[in-house]
């Protein structure tokens, strides 16, 4: 199944290299989820790179239908993210996850950074 992934304190996010650490640590931290799992995810603001907030997004293909105990239990990070199931049926969500995976700016701002989890 997909998900998308929102963080949800992004106001925190006042500095760029800081969020791309906190990005890193929670890929490094689904190491568990990672025979089930694949992902994009990206850090969006300004093009200039210095205006904050910067926001963390994600999309996730998990194998099953929810998101595995490997994920919600052995990440703790996890609970720091809005989970919000895709439709795959929609050709708005699968646009959202195509640009998501490949563009230069999603949702009117720029992609600052792109990390895969596979």
């Amino acid at each position: 199944s997909w998900w998308f992934s929102n963080y949800k304190y992004n106001d925190e996010n006042q500095v760029l290299y800081m969020t791309g650490n906190l990005l890193g640590g929670f890929i490094q931290r689904s190491d568990a989820v990672r025979k089930y799992a694949m992902a994009a995810m990206i850090i969006t603001g300004n093009k200039d790179e210095e205006t904050p907030p910067f926001k963390v997004k994600g999309a996730w293909l998990f194998r099953g239908t929810g998101i595995p105990k490997e994920m919600t239990v052995e990440n703790p990070d996890s609970e720091y993210y809005d989970w919000v199931k895709i439709d795959t049926k929609s050709a708005a969500d699968k646009a959202k996850v195509k640009s998501l995976f490949l563009d230069d700016s999603f949702e009117g701002e720029s992609v600052l950074e792109r990390r895969f989890f596979k």
